[in-house]
């Protein structure tokens, strides 16, 4: 009997509900940590656990919280309402994706309603947000401009037409991510203005913005995707992170008398990244390209070119002029197009430098991806090994098109023949081709 009442004692201590018996601040922050789809299921748990999620701070809504609940896109603007009329407490992070097919045809509707849910986010503090549509373009909420508090904020296919008379600035934004966002310069230099501490400021296929020009002394962050025309940095002193893509060279790219590559790169004086993409170069060649620019990029420390045209000889020139104004450069990744042609022009732009004008003491890492052999890259590739002897690591993969007899050629001659000044001993160098897998 008394062993039958041990086992029992034993057995009732085993299935102790012990996680809903923590201390109720405890089990906030496990809610926290969970995705909000993982914490809501918590509330099937017991009575006890019905809404505890609804004291969190995050709620993000986004692609995989709808993934997790596919039917709810079907009721997407009535579940967001209950989401919101159950939680309690502060809300410093909200994330929202509004489905496509969710969207009605009367978009003025659905602004309506988020402009209802910013309302109850502003009157929770939020801080962070993010509203990201996946629909036509929708109007921004004019309450999203009350929102003063905010410190991050990403908005997708949003039409920001004009900014309200009575909008006094986003005094304590460090973030501000636009995509395929509709909004003109003027717009969006007072934006950016209003925003005195802003510091990573991100810029993607923001179709009616034809120029740039930055006024924002605390950016540090800056990646712009789509140039179209201008592009200017007009106080920018912090900025030492910058990615530029131009996807089409306008017919009109240049800038007055003055070569697109000092004007609006000529004035970042602290700058030590640069990932340069697609067209950029194109872009920046616009008036000519001068040997040097006027201000040398001392602190530049790694620069990454993509999608590079080494035939065409003015983004040649411009890389070069990039390469040879970057005294401190450490790190460099040039990423090759594709190109049939022999580029005899840039060979012959590159024979007549001087050599002995570009000193990259500070280079240690080079990777330079899908070459085709052409007499320019290798000829530069010679050059570069001559002009870094601090050199650690070198990467240089083939082009899938390249013959791999003319690949191995080419590898013996690199391994057998060593440049002239040497590399250094402990130096490494990786020597690949391109891999193009096969789609099924």
């Amino acid at each position: 009997m008394s062993c039958s009442m041990e086992a029992k004692r034993h057995g009732d201590a085993g299935n102790i509900d012990r996680v809903s018996n923590l201390p109720m601040n405890v089990i906030e922050l496990i809610l926290e940590l969970l995705p909000l789809q993982d914490a809501i299921r918590t509330s099937i748990l017991s009575r006890n656990w019905r809404f505890n999620w609804v004291t969190r701070s995050h709620l993000l809504l986004n692609n995989e919280f709808f993934d997790s609940f596919p039917s709810l896109k079907e009721n997407f603007v009535s579940f967001v309402h209950k989401i919101l009329s159950v939680h309690s407490g502060p809300i410093q992070k909200f994330a929202l994706s509004i489905p496509a097919d969710s969207v009605p045809r009367n978009k003025w509707s659905v602004s309506k309603d988020v402009e209802q849910w910013l309302l109850v986010l502003l009157k929770n503090g939020i801080k962070e947000l993010t509203l990201n549509n996946l629909g036509s373009p929708l109007k921004v909420p004019p309450s999203l401009f009350s929102c003063t508090k905010l410190t991050h904020l990403r908005l997708a296919r949003f039409t920001i037409n004009k900014l309200p008379p009575e909008f006094l600035g986003f005094p304590n934004l460090i973030l501000l991510d636009l995509c395929q966002d509709l909004l003109d310069k003027r717009t969006f230099e007072i934006l950016i203005s209003s925003c005195p501490v802003l510091e990573i400021l991100s810029l993607t296929f923001c179709k009616k913005l034809n120029e740039y020009s930055f006024n924002a002394p605390n950016l540090k962050y800056l990646n712009v995707f789509d140039i179209k025309k201008n592009l200017w940095f007009i106080n920018t002193p912090n900025l030492t992170t910058a990615s530029l893509s131009v996807d089409c060279v306008p017919k009109y790219a240049e800038q007055g008398n003055t070569p697109n590559l000092v004007k609006a790169l000529g004035s970042l004086p602290r700058v030590e990244s640069f990932s340069l993409s697609l067209n950029i170069l194109k872009f920046l060649a616009a008036g000519g390209v001068p040997k040097r620019l006027p201000t040398s990029f001392v602190h530049l420390k790694k620069l990454a070119l993509f999608n590079i045209r080494i035939d065409a000889l003015d983004q040649f020139a411009c890389f070069t002029c990039l390469i040879q104004s970057s005294p401190n450069l450490q790190e460099l990744q040039i990423d090759v197009e594709y190109c049939k042609k022999v580029a005899e022009p840039a060979l012959k732009y590159l024979e007549e430098q001087d050599s002995a004008d570009i000193t990259l003491s500070q280079l240690r890492i080079v990777k330079i991806q899908r070459i085709m052999c052409l007499g320019v890259e290798l000829s530069f590739i010679k050059i570069l090994f001559a002009c870094s002897p601090s050199l650690e690591t070198i990467v240089i993969t083939f082009a899938a098109a390249v013959d791999d007899t003319v690949a191995l050629r080419i590898s013996a001659e690199w391994l057998q023949c060593p440049p002239n000044p040497p590399l250094a001993q402990n130096t490494e160098l990786i020597i690949g081709k391109e891999v193009i897998s096969e789609l099924a």
